[in-house]
């Protein structure tokens, strides 16, 4: 049903955010790392709740959605805040883990445990008598969030000392944000962002009994991926950064949210771009995701858009969007000259068939990279994996967006240590290639030590050696891409001498002859690749059908050996044994 926002909702909103949150009693102050995809978090955060529901007056509990072990879409709301506040400011180890007034809470499991947490940990701490008051009122309007309050000193305190103001959503459904594969279906409390950053806000670092600071900061809203509008609260701590001891916390349980517009659209951006494209002619279908922040249920819009400040296309959308509702729609295909560096710009108008009552947020902006790089048809991708191949997928598209050639978790990858494939593509088209791992760790398999010590590579080259992408496994990846342009046809067949090549010894202690078919006259080259695709020896021969190649001061592993005459060639594994 479509909210009625009155004038007397308002003024009704306006009273229940005025109710302040004032008390001397130190609350107790629960910060936690859980994951949508962390098996433990499914089973131990049930009586977490639990135990924090049972204490309304004494607990204030706020959760920060992790990176780890797997992917979670409310992480991706604020991966950046999150990682500053959990990782740098903390250092959590693992999910579920709780610090309470800023510490790692302990008892008999490890530092941070949930089951460490007792009714007797959250009595003791709100028997005590905090250094601080606090009041806490906020409002939103159109999207403007205020909030406002004071601090009262009750007795002499000193450090530095930080208020931290955290908008956090009540409940979030796994509907409303997909993808965890734990058993949960309703995520608690959850962290959406720190007004004024995950640094704080500055407080004097000398108190007496009877000072005070005045809260007053606002902050748009509308920036936010907000799930429940009708369900956002707000968090305020005063914490101690030599120590990170929380002396003081409040909160407002529900945020009113008033819209006073009757037609206002906003941008809320230009999503859903590929990572590159190729410099030259080129297309591009943009997608925008428009919000209705108006009170009139929206059923029309036109959207303007260029790239590169081009001649501007419209595009008539028609629908029903209710308010706060989004939707993501695919403008027509933009024809265009792409660059090094390129610009989409996209602006909302007439909604409803009416002006825009606040056009200050209609407009949306996106760069987008020209790549570049161009290389042959024919590629030679090589695979060393970590210790999860399964996880690894690719796929290669052309630039009509189909797919030409893929490997990947359905392929058999589970078990491989290393894999090479050969790629032919057309000439003259953009092509992407995109690599994806389901954990979201990439190949960093190092970083799961003592239980993987390797991380894994991926390298592309075509057959001429020249480079197309190489990712080296240092870091996590969820996924990535590289676009490149196939501007030549290399025209050696790359399985034409296959039978006709001898590598003896194999396996080699270092030395290797090289036998070929009496049949192969001219000017024969030998090239010798590492797994990662590094040319590590190279050398000729002219109307010889015989060498000796001397790959003792190789490591031990396994290497590429290419033989091209000609137009034609052959790849053969050598193994390298010392």
């Amino acid at each position: 049903m479509k909210k009625n926002y009155t004038a007397l909702l308002f003024f009704f909103s306006m009273l229940l955010a005025l109710q302040g949150f004032s008390q001397s009693q130190r609350m107790v102050f629960i910060e936690e790392a859980t994951q949508a995809s962390c098996p433990p978090c499914a089973t131990l955060n049930p009586a977490l709740q639990a135990k924090v529901n049972a204490n309304p007056d004494k607990v204030i509990f706020l959760a920060y959605q992790v990176w780890w072990p797997g992917f979670d879409a409310m992480y991706l709301d604020n991966s950046v805040e999150v990682d500053e506040r959990v990782g740098e400011y903390y250092g959590y180890g693992f999910a579920p883990q709780i610090a309470v007034q800023g510490s790692f809470v302990t008892g008999s499991g490890d530092p941070g445990s949930l089951g460490n947490l007792t009714q007797a940990n959250i009595d003791a701490i709100n028997a005590e008598v905090s250094e601080f008051d606090m009041t806490l009122n906020a409002v939103v309007i159109d999207g403007a969030l205020s909030v406002t309050g004071s601090i009262l000193a009750n007795s002499g305190v000193t450090g530095d000392l930080k208020l931290r103001i955290a908008l956090a959503e009540h409940e979030i459904t796994k509907a409303q944000a997909p993808g965890g594969t734990n058993t949960e279906t309703v995520y608690h409390h959850v962290f959406k962002k720190f007004i004024g950053g995950t640094d704080g806000i500055d407080l004097a670092n000398s108190w007496v009994s009877g000072d005070s600071y005045t809260i007053n900061e606002t902050f748009d809203i509308f920036n936010l991926n907000i799930y429940n509008y009708d369900g956002l609260e707000l968090v305020a701590f005063i914490q101690n950064d030599d120590n990170k001891f929380v002396h003081q916390a409040a909160k407002v349980d529900v945020v009113p949210v008033n819209i006073t517009l009757n037609n206002n659209t906003r941008a809320d951006g230009i999503v859903d771009l590929p990572a590159e494209v190729c410099i030259g002619s080129s297309s591009l279908e943009p997608t925008v995701k428009i919000q209705n922040v108006g009170i009139e249920t929206l059923t029309s819009l036109d959207i303007v858009y260029n790239i590169n400040g081009g001649t501007d296309q419209t595009y008539n959308w028609t629908g029903s969007l209710e308010t706060f509702e989004k939707v993501e729609i695919t403008l027509d295909d933009y024809g265009f000259d792409a660059g090094a560096n390129n610009t989409i710009n996209v602006e909302l108008k007439n909604p409803n068939g009416v002006p825009d009552e606040n056009d200050a947020n209609n407009s949306a902006t996106a760069s987008l990279e020209g790549s570049s790089l161009e290389a042959g048809t024919q590629l030679v991708l090589v695979f060393n994996f970590d210790c999860w191949p399964q996880e690894n997928s690719w796929v290669l598209k052309n630039s009509a967006g189909a797919t030409v050639a893929q490997g990947g978790q359905s392929m058999g990858y589970a078990g491989l240590t290393t894999l090479t494939d050969t790629v032919t593509l057309e000439p003259n088209d953009c092509h992407e290639f995109i690599f994806s791992d389901s954990y979201g760790d990439g190949m960093n398999g190092s970083a799961w030590a003592p239980d993987c010590t390797k991380d894994g590579n991926i390298t592309i080259n075509d057959i001429d050696g020249n480079p197309v992408y190489y990712y080296d496994g240092s870091y996590w990846v969820v996924s990535e891409s590289k676009v490149f342009n196939t501007s030549w046809v290399n025209a050696v067949n790359e399985v034409a001498l296959q039978g006709q090549i001898s590598l003896t010894p194999n396996p080699t202690s270092g030395i290797l002859k090289v036998q070929l078919d009496q049949s192969i006259t001219g000017e024969t080259n030998i090239q010798v690749f590492s797994m990662n695709g590094k040319l590590v020896q190279s050398q000729k021969m002219e109307n010889a059908n015989e060498l000796t190649l001397d790959l003792s001061d190789n490591n031990n592993g396994i290497y590429l050996v290419r033989i091209v005459n000609g137009e034609k060639a052959a790849t053969q594994r050598v193994t390298v044994q010392k």
